[in-house]
């Protein structure tokens, strides 16, 4: 890496210009009359390769995403960004000054060819030959980035002195008074910038709504309108005027994330918006529960409708971690308790003499509830209690142990009328002095059934009278587990063993019931093509039933199911970072028509482009490099990286 390049973080605010077709910026500055565009930089470059993965704040994506607009994201030469220029309130614009004009979604250079009394200006714009009357907040002096350094250079905001004093700035009819050492600049919004947008009315604390500054009124305020959120009529889209403290940039997309951990900070779409939220609890791969702690309650999410939560602190994105997570109440599954990161304080007060369901940590016992009594409380969230149906090791005296509040629920109350019960219900069945969480895995007959336990991975049967419905106990009250599909994917830990014949050799491979895999088409223009999917039931020895997550019915309401053979199935591959160019020859997989189609690089473009030209069809395209991936293989049960392999 040359002395003169710029080191660029995750995270930075840039701006990015685009060359023209006659000349590129040079290896040591960014001196173009622009446009300039603002950025995020979403990753930095290797020394390797001299290109960043950005993400625009004032362009879209030419494809929408599941909810609306997506701002565009591109891999561009170092050479073409720049750090925003800082603001520099010495600099007077005078006529003939080379200025910024923010119009648009960028910056464009112009000069200062008159002032008038109304804080406007007259700008003539180089490129178009064009007058225009300008906002002065909407100018900005005009400078180049070059050699790590701004030109004409920032003037000294100050000399150097004990305390500060208080800078008086003249202008044509007026003195402004500006302390510099006691006061921020605050957060600007330029017009046709994304943002997202929060509230304090009840009811919507700890949500988000896209939308697009339309103009600024003034006094920090801002006119905006909303991507999702419509008039009274439902036609127009809803505007509104908002103080700039509601509003933030639009946040980067976090790439690469293929599940989330329990207690994990994410953002959940719901009711137009993104609300924050905890994970409670994993159902399975594509399901969590999420816990809301503005309004008390747990709601179901699959995972397309979820995002790693990020905070917007100085003005930088930071992904919130588990490990430095804010104070933050949520709701654990069964229990009324309330926990904080740094401490866990329980709500939960049972009394002596209280009956109650005790469950286990244990290797062997998670999933079970065991009814005790609870003799008192001996302080830190924690009760003795005496169990009812297990006793101490002479067989005689009840045990009585130690518990903690998180592991107590009050004793459910029975369910009356349950005649019979249906497959993939959720059910407690009594088993070795306490009952156990399971699903209907077989009926059969109207006595008799057959139950499957995910925590040992086991099927047992059981009469009628050893069952009761399961419930959940969430925010103080006992809801009966209906039938939803995390029942149909509650077996997701059985292992399903089929027998693959793979180019003649036999091995074995597990596909857990509701897995991530990829599945291969042999119709007629769609060989070498993967898609996406979830394994949802095993068929027979060796077909599944997958449900696609990039294709539809015809109809468009619902993801594609259809049957697939153990051949055409293999597990999702592992990501793979691919910061430097793909290279001429080189075995590329192509997201292309909602699925990955397998390639070769043919020709290697400007502007991180390609060529790919396809086996299958026979025929080339051009691709972006967002477009590719690294090829791999699936070899007795391992990814092999593809080699170079010509087939041209």
């Amino acid at each position: 890496m040359s002395d003169s390049e710029t080191q660029f973080r995750k995270g930075d605010q840039v701006e990015v210009t685009k060359p023209h077709h006659h000349s590129y910026a040079t290896t040591t500055s960014v001196a173009t009359n622009g446009p300039y565009y603002p950025a995020t930089v979403l990753r930095s470059h290797s020394t390797k390769d001299h290109h960043l993965l950005i993400q625009y704040q004032t362009l879209m994506s030419l494809h929408s995403g599941p909810y609306g607009p997506q701002l565009l994201t591109e891999y561009v030469h170092w050479a073409r960004v720049r750090p925003i220029p800082p603001n520099d309130p010495h600099h007077r614009l005078k006529v003939g000054v080379s200025v910024d004009a923010f119009r648009g979604c960028s910056w464009v250079k112009g000069t200062v060819m008159d002032i008038y009394e109304n804080s406007k200006y007259l700008v003539l714009f180089d490129e178009e030959e064009q007058e225009l009357e300008i906002e002065q907040w909407n100018l900005r002096l005009h400078r180049n980035w070059v050699r790590g350094s701004w030109d004409p250079p920032l003037l000294e905001q100050l000399e150097v002195q004990e305390k500060p004093s208080e800078t008086e700035v003249e202008s044509r009819n007026f003195r402004i008074m500006i302390t510099y050492s006691r006061r921020k600049s605050k957060e600007k919004f330029r017009k046709g910038t994304m943002v997202e947008v929060s509230s304090d009315e009840e009811g919507y604390k700890g949500s988000w709504f896209t939308a697009t500054v339309i103009q600024s009124t003034g006094s920090d305020k801002f006119l905006l309108e909303y991507h999702n959120l419509t008039m009274d009529d439902g036609t127009q889209p809803l505007r509104e005027e908002v103080r700039a403290r509601y509003i933030r940039p639009f946040p980067p997309e976090v790439p690469g994330v293929v599940s989330f951990k329990e207690l994990q900070e994410v953002d959940a779409w719901y009711n137009e918006g993104w609300w924050e939220g905890v994970i409670s609890k994993v159902l399975n791969f594509s399901e969590y529960i999420v816990y809301f702690s503005y309004s008390n309650e747990e709601l179901r999410f699959g995972h397309s409708k979820l995002r790693p939560h990020q905070h917007w602190i100085n003005g930088k994105w930071v992904i919130a971690s588990k490990e430095k997570p804010s104070e933050m109440e949520m709701e654990s599954r069964d229990l009324r308790i309330k926990i904080t990161y740094s401490s866990k304080k329980s709500t939960e007060k049972f009394r002596k003499g209280t009956v109650v369901e005790v469950s286990s940590d244990e290797e062997g016992y998670k999933g079970s509830w065991f009814t005790a009594t609870v003799i008192g409380s001996t302080g830190s969230d924690r009760f003795l209690v005496e169990y009812h149906n297990l006793t101490m090791d002479d067989g005689i005296q009840p045990f009585r142990e130690e518990a903690h509040a998180r592991h107590i629920r009050p004793f459910p109350p029975k369910v009356s009328g349950i005649v019979h019960f249906k497959e993939l219900q959720e059910v407690d069945a009594w088993y070795n002095d306490g009952w156990w969480e399971g699903v209907i895995s077989k009926v059969i007959n109207f006595s008799e059934y057959i139950v499957y336990f995910s925590s040992t991975n086991e099927e047992l049967r059981f009469e009628h009278s050893k069952l009761r419905p399961h419930q959940h106990w969430i925010n103080g009250t006992w809801l009966i587990a209906s039938k939803g599909k995390s029942c149909e994917l509650a077996m997701a830990y059985r292992d399903v063993q089929v027998t693959m014949n793979d180019a003649g050799n036999k091995s074995k491979a597990k596909f857990n019931l509701g897995a991530m895999v990829e599945v291969r088409s042999d119709e007629e223009g769609f060989q070498g093509s993967w898609y996406t999917a979830i394994i949802v039931d095993l068929i027979g020895n060796d077909k599944f039933l997958v449900e696609y997550q990039t294709l539809r019915t015809e109809d468009e309401t619902e993801l594609l199911r259809e049957e697939a053979d153990v051949s055409d199935i293999r597990p999702y591959p592992p990501d793979i970072e691919h910061l430097y160019r793909f290279a001429v020859q080189e075995k590329v997989d192509v997201w292309y028509n909602e699925g990955w189609w397998v390639g070769y690089i043919s020709n290697v473009l400007d502007d991180l482009r390609y060529r790919v030209y396809f086996e299958t069809t026979n025929e080339v395209l051009e691709f972006e490099h967002s477009d590719l991936r690294p090829h791999q293989e699936w070899v007795d049960g391992n990814w092999v990286a593809a080699s170079r392999d010509w087939k041209f």
